[in-house]
């Protein structure tokens, strides 16, 4: 077990310094502004919550395919059954904790110990969260539209553009010609919006795209009330651009695999479920009759992207060369 101190040759020691610690900057929570119900980007289910219980299972019903009869057939014999597929939630538990001199160390030191625990332990909890989202949405993608003319990551040349994402929504809604269920937009102030998660790198390719950029200045004022559009690097299309550096990056595509590329993902109602069983909770305790503290974080949480019948549902992977910065 690893113990934290402070001793008296340390830097953090020295009394001249400013009595607040610099800090690293912990990464926004990116799926948190977009947590709802189930027109939600990420539909947040409390059932756990209420009940016992370490999996949900959520259902689809899939559209009706049939054509129907028409000017008096018969309707008998030709009906059509319902078919449905299910998705699992799982929950798990995930703990973390820091342990501190309560005694000397605290007195030696130019900023709070037991204030700077505290803060690291949450800071951890909402890295921890925010990595859980992103593996699964990135995790093994059943639908993946190709920048140019590409039809693999081998014959990937282009970079994000545009255009790219005019052809994205429209393959998002209408399922590709139906071969997959479309993804539906989430609405925000009378609107219909996908929100398209991109690397720094891509945006970079879209901020000095002219087309791109002359939009950006033409464009008619949006509610920046509403936190979807937070930190948004733009829309096109009814598409809001975000940016992320855990979106997945690679250097191996393209002729040769000597081109870099990008793994974004297009975002539509309930590309992401989630639960809690406990929201996170900190635990404080002391040993060795107080000369040690601890403090530790507890939550039991689950987050998945809905597949059913093998396909995603609600996202779609989009394949970009990039610019190597």
């Amino acid at each position: 077990m690893s113990k934290s101190q402070v001793s008296t040759s340390a830097n953090e020691a020295v009394k001249l310094w400013s009595e607040e610690l610099f800090r690293d900057m912990i990464i926004e929570p990116f799926f948190a502004k977009m947590q709802g119900g189930s027109s939600a980007i990420v539909h947040t289910k409390e059932d756990f919550m209420a009940k016992k219980g370490d999996r949900l299972r959520f259902a689809i019903r899939n559209r009706l395919t049939g054509a129907g009869v028409t000017n008096g057939e018969t309707l008998r014999g030709k009906e059509e059954s319902l078919v449905s597929n299910t998705t699992d939630l799982t929950l798990n538990e995930y703990r973390h904790a820091v342990s501190y001199d309560s005694l000397l160390s605290d007195q030696r030191a130019m900023f709070s110990l037991p204030e700077e625990t505290r803060t690291a332990i949450k800071d951890w909890a909402v890295e921890k969260v925010d990595e859980l989202f992103f593996d699964a949405i990135n995790a093994s993608p059943s639908k993946i539209v190709y920048s140019g003319s590409a039809t693999s990551t081998a014959t990937i040349a282009d970079k994000i553009t545009p255009s790219l994402i005019s052809k994205l929504r429209a393959i998002a809604k209408t399922g590709d010609n139906r071969a997959f269920t479309p993804i539906k937009p989430v609405k925000v102030d009378g609107g219909e919006y996908y929100v398209l998660l991109v690397h720094p790198h891509q945006a970079y390719d879209l901020k000095i795209d002219s087309t791109f950029t002359q939009a950006q200045r033409e464009a008619q004022a949006r509610s920046e009330k509403n936190p979807i559009f937070t930190g948004a690097l733009g829309v096109w299309d009814n598409v809001i651009i975000k940016e992320s550096e855990r979106v997945p990056v690679t250097v191996d595509w393209g002729a040769g695999g000597s081109t870099a590329g990008a793994k974004a993902v297009l975002l539509g109602q309930q590309s992401l479920v989630c639960g809690y069983g406990m929201r996170p909770q900190i635990v404080e305790d002391e040993f060795d009759y107080g000369a040690e503290k601890g403090v530790a974080i507890q939550l039991i949480f689950g987050t998945a992207k809905p597949v059913f019948d093998g396909n995603d549902y609600g996202s779609m992977a989009v394949y970009t060369a990039r610019t190597a910065l």
